[in-house]
C-alpha cells in the first residue's frame, strides 16, 4: 500500500515538530537557577549557618551542628538585605526540639530579635 501524499506530510511535520522542541528544551530558554546557599538561624543563640546545598542535604528545621537539636530555622533575604523568617517556614517552629527556647527570632514577625553575625560554615560544607 503506497502512502498518501498528506500522510507523508503530516509525518515529516511531526519529525520537525518533535525535532525543534528536543533543541528548544536542550539548547534555548531560561533556566530557573535554584539557591546552592541557605542560611539558617540558630532560634536560641541567634547564630546564623551558611548551608551549601550543593555538599550538604538539610531539612528544615534543621538539626544544630553541635547539640543535635531541631533548632534551626531557614532565613530569607528581602530587597534591602534583612534577614528574615518567612511566614511559611514560621509555622515550623512548633516542631523544634521542646527545652529549646526561641530567642532570636519574632514570632509574630519573623524578625531577628538578635542582630546576625557573619555565617558559620554548616559542616558538611566543603
Amino acid at each position: 500500500m503506497k502512502p498518501k501524499p498528506w500522510q507523508i506530510a503530516l509525518i515529516v511535520i511531526g519529525l520537525a515538530v518533535g525535532i525543534g522542541s528536543a533543541a528548544w528544551t536542550m539548547l534555548g530558554g531560561d533556566r530557573v537557577e535554584l539557591a546552592s546557599v541557605i542560611l539558617m538561624v540558630d532560634v536560641e543563640s541567634g547564630e546564623i549557618y551558611e548551608v551549601n546545598l550543593n555538599r550538604t542535604r538539610i531539612t528544615n528545621p534543621a538539626l544544630h551542628p553541635s547539640t543535635g537539636k531541631l533548632q534551626l530555622v531557614r532565613l530569607d533575604k528581602d530587597d534591602d538585605g534583612t534577614l528574615f523568617v518567612n511566614s511559611r517556614d514560621m509555622q515550623l517552629l512548633q516542631y523544634l526540639d521542646k527545652d529549646v527556647t526561641n530567642k532570636a527570632v519574632d514570632p509574630k514577625s519573623g524578625e531577628l530579635l538578635i542582630a546576625p553575625g557573619k555565617p558559620l560554615r554548616y559542616p558538611g560544607n566543603k
